[in-house]
């Protein structure tokens, strides 16, 4: 057996609690296996606080040199009915200098029927002369799971019924402590009786509704200042402390940080001004305990964190405009350079067929390459046009009007509508992929679902023409596969125009639609009798 122990942990893990039984084991007069029987006259003095050899101090109220002096001058008495004495020293981080060094020496010589138990939450601030004289243990928050158990373990010996969201409440309230969730449990039993609901533990403890966080964090999200007002005024209206309510905001931030983590499968969009908003609110809670105002302290905070997400929004529109326009300029570049290559390839095979063969390799001379352009016209493509794919990218042909009507006709809603809710996904394993495969992509949207195959709509040319090109298909094509669980596997594209004709067509009587699939919608005008509007 030590002679000093040091049990270091958060508030609220049981470090007295432990070191009282550790003053029974050492004192037992019936051990069983090491544990105390809890049955003896040793036993159940400690229980009871009346045993005089087990002295409990506290030295965040006792911690001068005058009170280490008398435990050393104490110690060397025998014990006056216990087998051992023991000290039990809380909050020992609280000593004065002088007097951990006046404990340091008893410790050093400790007498044979002394054992000196040290609790304390901050180990880093006890001298390491003494941390390295005491056996450490530390104490650690219980998991939230454990916690839950005990909690309806000893609410349910009690007699007292809790809603599960209220017990969700003080478990989250006590954070690992099983003191302050007893406490809590106790505070809430005296407010509302044996039958506590959600209600009662906000009420006793202070935390702010569910409500009251997603208003304010909605307004954080929209950059809605006035929302943002509204949503605080509520909130020290109904007498939130701003402290609990920043730590609120603080887990609310992180289990919506987690969510869309998970949701995305990856990183995902905007998750770092929610991690800059975490960090900024888990920094000012601990500020708001030395702040004149706590409640201006945080609004402005959260006015702080409102400006700059308005900022960031900007800058990623920007950003994504710009990006969309260097893919634009990209392509343009990429179909000028293939323009600007076809008329040398022809050059140099007409001059290959009449010249002979050459001699060696150094007799070849390279041959200048000629552009050939129609007279007064400009080898670049216009910005309004779209620009011809490069060699080995090309896109494919948009689908026949037939093809279109049958898209229309054998539409699967069902379908359709998961693609819909999770177009965001797609994007998204896209932009992962590609960013900017995912710039002409996103300027489309999914109109229907045939088979394992989707339809997207778009309203330039251009932007078709590039998301239908080999490589940003294959991309999209794997998005779609992944976001869809393999129920869709390909797709095709069209222009908004052309859709929405071979929709209306779609309603059409079969003759009509057999008309549009031979010569196309555009060609077909229907008129109907007078008689057939009379039926109408």
């Amino acid at each position: 057996m030590a002679h000093a122990y040091l049990f270091a942990g958060p508030r609220g893990t049981g470090k007295t609690s432990a070191a009282k039984i550790l003053a029974k084991a050492i004192n037992c007069l019936a051990p069983e296996d090491g544990e105390p029987c809890g049955r003896c006259t040793h036993c159940r003095a400690i229980d009871a606080g009346e045993a005089l050899d087990v002295v409990e101090l506290d030295a965040a109220s006792n911690r001068g040199i005058d009170e280490m002096r008398s435990i050393r001058d104490a110690t060397w008495l025998k014990p006056a009915a216990l087998q051992t004495k023991v000290y039990i020293i809380d909050e020992a981080h609280m000593l004065t200098h002088e007097a951990a060094n006046a404990l340091l020496k008893t410790l050093e010589e400790p007498p044979e029927h002394v054992v000196f138990i040290l609790a304390t939450t901050d180990p880093d601030k006890m001298p390491a002369t003494i941390r390295s004289r005491a056996q450490r243990f530390d104490f650690r928050r219980l998991a939230p799971e454990a916690l839950r158990a005990r909690v309806e373990e000893i609410a349910g010996r009690e007699g007292i019924a809790l809603e599960p969201e209220a017990l969700r409440l003080i478990v989250e309230f006590a954070d690992g402590g099983l003191r302050d969730a007893l406490a809590l449990l106790d505070q809430v039993r005296a407010y509302a009786g044996d039958r506590i609901a959600a209600a009662d533990v906000r009420n006793v403890a202070g935390l702010p509704e569910a409500e009251e966080i997603e208003a304010i964090l909605a307004a954080l999200e929209e950059g809605d200042a006035a929302g943002l007002h509204r949503a605080l005024e509520a909130a020290y209206g109904a007498g939130r402390e701003p402290e609990r309510l920043a730590r609120s905001l603080a887990r609310a931030l992180r289990e919506r940080f987690y969510r869309r983590r998970k949701e995305a499968g990856g990183p995902a969009k905007g998750e770092a001004a929610l991690a800059r908003r975490l960090r900024a609110l888990m920094e000012v809670e601990a500020a708001l305990r030395l702040s004149v105002d706590p409640h201006l302290r945080l609004e402005a905070e959260l006015i702080g964190l409102l400006a700059e997400g308005g900022a960031e929004k900007a800058g990623e529109q920007a950003s994504e405009a710009l990006l969309g326009r260097i893919a634009e300029l990209e392509a343009r570049l990429r179909a000028l350079e293939d323009r600007l290559r076809r008329p040398e390839r022809s050059a140099a095979g007409a001059d290959d067929a009449k010249a002979p063969a050459p001699t060696s390799e150094g007799s070849r001379r390279p041959t200048p390459a000629a552009v050939a352009t129609a007279p007064g016209a400009s080898p670049f493509p216009s910005a309004g046009a779209p620009a011809d794919a490069p060699a080995g990218a090309a896109a494919r042909p948009g689908p026949s009007a037939a093809e279109l009507s049958a898209f229309a006709r054998e539409n699967d809603p069902a379908r359709l509508k998961v693609l819909e809710e999770r177009w965001a996904k797609v994007l998204a394993a896209v932009k992962g992929r590609d960013i900017r495969a995912e710039a002409w992509l996103k300027r489309g949207r999914p109109a229907a679902v045939r088979g394992e195959v989707a339809l997207l709509v778009f309203t330039v040319p251009l932007h078709r023409q590039m998301t239908e090109q080999s490589d940003n298909r294959r991309h999209v094509e794997a998005a779609l596969a992944e976001a869809t669980g393999g129920e869709i596997r390909s797709f095709r594209t069209a222009m908004a125009d052309a859709w929405d004709r071979a929709r209306g067509a779609a309603g059409d009587p079969p003759i009509v639609r057999a008309a549009v699939e031979l010569v196309g919608p555009e060609r077909v005008e229907v008129r109907y009798g007078e008689e057939d509007e009379a039926e109408a």
